[in-house]
């Protein structure tokens, strides 16, 4: 088995159509029939290629999905039944209550804005056989809607805000490819997922909110609810003490701005950690 088989049989199952089962007569494509064989002396190097196009579908498929459809709940549902077959995978799926209860004022500051309940995805797969062995903890912005709340977006292209918890998208799949593949690692996967809308009960410009770490926010524009509700969630992932911490986030246009559609900005405080995710760019040029 080559390893560079793996780009061959990624490709084949990425040509996947996200909007084909909402239509009511749908598209027909030609789909051509390969043999494993062909490309690699084993079957490892076709599965394995599946796996890694399967985990980029599903993250596409529920930024892709619309928000009508793909609410917090329905997300955190899609989630939870894409691992409910591994016994070492446990999936919870936090309520209002419980986020009140944990003081996450933060997130509960732009979730309450809209009628949709908010969920505080939380997910542990143990796949070290050392129950022990300090976790990875993924972090995901998980804005199913984001209409900027009451300092609203332009109604232009709002439409692609059905995307903005494509943090949220990336890090599940991730964990449920990990899965999969049976890694012999431990991974948490955190998202506070909500809507942010403007009402009555949304955030004003100009509130106070006070997050889960006692810290108190001026909340001058509620179109930056990103760093709100990743807040809290940052701060509840310390108490895994983890080996490291990667949150992804749709986090602000302005990143298009500076860099493009093709490049992702990085932020981070450890070099060595920086170091790894950019071999790891680099060995499979993805």
């Amino acid at each position: 088995m080559s390893e560079l088989d793996l780009p061959f049989h990624e490709c084949e199952v990425l040509q996947f159509c996200f909007v084909c089962h909402y239509k009511e007569t749908p598209q027909q494509y030609f789909v051509a029939k390969l043999s494993a064989f062909l490309f690699s002396d084993g079957t490892d190097g076709w599965e394995k290629g599946i796996r890694y196009a399967e985990g980029q579908n599903l993250a596409r498929y529920l930024m892709e999905g619309p928000a009508s459809h793909i609410t917090p709940t329905k997300f955190a549902t899609i989630i939870e039944d894409k691992l409910k077959s591994f016994s070492n995978v446990t999936v919870h799926k936090r309520d209002k209550s419980w986020i009140q209860a944990q003081g996450m004022g933060s997130f509960w500051s732009v979730a309450k804005g809209s009628d949709e309940p908010p969920v505080f995805l939380e997910v542990h797969y143990q796949g070290s056989s050392n129950p022990k062995e300090a976790p990875l903890v993924f972090v995901g912005k998980g804005i199913t809607f984001d209409s900027g709340g009451i300092s609203i977006k332009p109604s232009a292209n709002m439409d692609a805000m059905r995307a903005d918890m494509g943090g949220a998208a990336t890090i599940f799949s991730a964990i449920v490819t990990a899965a999969e593949l049976r890694l012999p690692i431990n991974l948490i996967g955190l998202s506070p997922l909500c809507e942010n809308l403007p009402s009555g009960k949304a955030n004003k410009p100009g509130d106070v909110v006070t997050a889960m770490n006692g810290k108190t926010i001026q909340v001058d524009n509620t179109d930056a609810e990103g760093r709100l509700v990743l807040a809290d969630a940052l701060h509840y992932a310390h108490s895994f003490n983890p080996r490291a911490i990667l949150d992804a986030a749709t986090l602000t246009g302005a990143m298009d701005v500076a860099l493009g559609s093709a490049a992702t900005g990085v932020f981070t405080n450890s070099q060595q950690l920086w170091h790894h995710l950019y071999e790891v760019r680099y060995d499979r040029d993805n």
